[in-house]
């Protein structure tokens, strides 16, 4: 059973709409969310309009602007220059990013890091003895080994980089010769020049 004070008011939510009603009177009050708040659609909020995804005072803004910027949210404004406190990327202008900076850690409109470059194909540079050239010391130790042989001939077959023994190149095209092994292997034998 229904009471009487109950027949005597009822309210219904519409939208964002809240009808109230008693005996004498009914009358029609806002309801919603505030401007500066998320939302998804435009009848979430008490102004109507729902921009950036934020309860905003006016249904668009200019293409610079932005109703969801941090410190401004619910008004179009321009977004964040450099340097500015921000909350997300959408903030800063472009190219800038909402970063972390410095010891504090204070997120801040930022420029991206710029990747490093990494160079693929490196220039040769040959190496610089001091003394002459003894062909075969892969060690540069003045003398030749039986494992620095065996390096040089793993090299000419192409089995083992050239960077493993570049002293075993003595005319310097970056290749291991027969004729090169055979001057290594004396130099095995006798000692390095000089």
């Amino acid at each position: 059973m229904v009471t009487t004070a109950a027949r005597r008011r009822f309210a219904v939510f519409l939208g964002s709409i809240l009808l109230v009603s008693t005996e004498s009177h009914t009358f029609a009050a806002a309801a919603g969310l505030d401007n500066g708040t998320r939302c998804t659609d435009r009848a979430q909020c008490r102004s109507g309009f729902c921009t950036d995804t934020t309860c905003c005072s006016t249904d668009g803004c200019p293409e610079v602007e932005r109703c969801d910027v941090f410190g401004f949210q619910g008004d179009c404004n321009q977004q964040l220059a450099a340097g500015e406190p921000c909350e997300k990327h959408s903030d800063c202008i472009a190219p800038l990013l909402c970063q972390p900076v410095g010891p504090g850690g204070a997120v801040i409109c930022f420029p991206a890091p710029t990747p490093t470059p990494f160079d693929f194909f490196p220039t040769w540079t040959p190496t610089v003895t001091v003394g002459p050239l003894c062909v075969g010391d892969c060690s540069r130790d003045r003398a030749v080994a039986i494992d620095e042989l065996v390096t040089m001939v793993d090299i000419a077959l192409g089995t083992t980089s050239f960077a493993s023994c570049e002293a075993g190149d003595a005319n310097g095209d970056r290749r291991i010769t027969v004729d090169e092994i055979v001057t290594a292997a004396g130099n095995a034998l006798t000692g390095c020049p000089g």
